[in-house]
């Protein structure tokens, strides 16, 4: 993945808890590198989930890349 790509989440709940639908899809915005001097495990990238819900981390392992064929 890299900075623009299209994603969805892969690691939605099946119920909402109370805390309302949560967007599926948003746009890669930045790969987080390291911490203090220190690399992460894995890839985790900053992702926009649209002006009601903002950006959050995610792991790489919990999106998927949508291609231009969807």
């Amino acid at each position: 993945m890299k900075v623009g790509d299209l994603v969805r989440r892969t690691n939605l709940p099946q119920r909402s808890f109370g805390w309302g639908i949560k967007p599926s899809t948003g746009v890669v915005i930045a790969e987080l590198k390291e911490r203090d001097g220190e690399l992460y495990r894995e890839r985790l990238f900053k992702v926009f989930w649209g002006t009601e819900y903002g950006i959050f981390v995610m792991s790489e392992s919990k999106m998927e890349l949508l291609n231009e064929s969807r």
